[in-house]
Formats: structure tokens, sequence, C-alpha cells
């Protein structure tokens, strides 16, 4: 939440209190960030100068970086859990849990970021009316971006290759089309 001279009052922590990230007092304007101290079991809170905040953002950011470098995996996060239950939602996904959970691992080790991984399911639902298989998904992310294993793939659906991206409001009979060929018709 940012506060500045008009709301200060409202701000949960008081301002004077010292940056999270520098330490020293703050003044409006000024953002404060809300979460649990469950030590305390109380609602706390941690300002930050704007310049600040921008600062331990970036730094944040590098540390999440570095730990999905070290362990090799992109951390869960809800937007990925949402994207990877649209992809669950499909007709015929594998419905055992253990298969299901090996299979959005191995989406999540396809892709680089977030961006990637909903370009993917957008991808992936308007082209297949069901759940086409690891080999498919693998597919349409190669026709866009190299997997992060390296390992390219091509579609048995598509055999003149994944169909370019094109709106529906430019080609409606796109997703239409798309479960045909996903059924093996013509």
């Amino acid at each position: 939440m940012i506060f500045d001279d008009s709301n200060h009052e409202d701000a949960f922590g008081d301002p004077g209190q010292g940056c999270f990230y520098c330490g020293k007092p703050i003044d409006p304007p000024f953002i404060e960030w809300h979460g649990l101290d469950q030590t305390q079991d109380v609602f706390a809170s941690i300002q930050f100068h704007p310049g600040c905040a921008v600062e331990f953002t970036i730094r944040l950011l590098r540390d999440v970086h570095e730990y999905e470098c070290a362990n090799g995996k992109l951390i869960e996060c809800p937007g990925r859990r949402t994207a990877i239950g649209l992809l669950k939602s499909m007709p015929s996904f594998p419905a055992d849990p253990m298969v299901r959970q090996a299979v959005s691992d191995d989406v999540l080790e396809l892709v680089r970021d977030e961006h990637e991984l909903l370009w993917l399911v957008r991808r992936v639902t308007q082209l297949y009316g069901e759940w086409p298989g690891l080999s498919e998904v693998r597919a349409v992310y190669c026709s866009k971006y190299k997997p992060r294993d390296g390992v390219e793939a091509y579609s048995g659906v598509y055999p003149d290759g994944i169909p370019s991206e094109v709106s529906p409001d430019n080609d409606p009979g796109l997703i239409a089309r798309s479960v045909w060929r996903a059924k093996g018709q013509k």
C-alpha cells in the first residue's frame, strides 16, 4: 500500500519507524506491506522509501532466480497452479494424482517463466479439444520457445507444424478445426 501526506494516518505501522531496507526513518510518501508475525500471532508491517522498495524487490527477485537455478525448478506459486489447473481441466487429462503431479512438474520444467507458461496453456487449450499428451504440449512450446532441457519435439497432430497464432476474432474456426484434428479427422 502506498501512503502519502493525505492518508499516512491509516498506515498500520508508524510513520517515522525505520525503512525495512535502509533503516532510515520513514516519512510520507512511503510504501507499507502487511503480513502475519507468526511468533506473536499478530499482523505486522514493513515500510520502505519508494526507492528502497525497488532495490529490495530487485534483490528479492534475484534471490528467487538464484534459488530456482540452484534447484533446477521454478518455485510453485498461485499463478502457476492456476495455469496448470487449466490444463488439468481438459478432457482426458490423467486422473491418477501421481501422474497428474508428474505431468505438472514436466510442464513447469519446460518453461522459463510464468509468461511462457501462460502462453503455453493458452495455446494448448486453443489448439486441442482434449488433453493431447506431453509430447504435443512440448511441440507447442517448441513452436515458439527453446525448452529449458533443450529437447525439441514436433507435433504428431499437426505434421505440417503447429498453426500460427491467430486470434479467434480473425479465425473463429481455429478451435473447431483443432478439435477435429485432435480426434484424427481432417
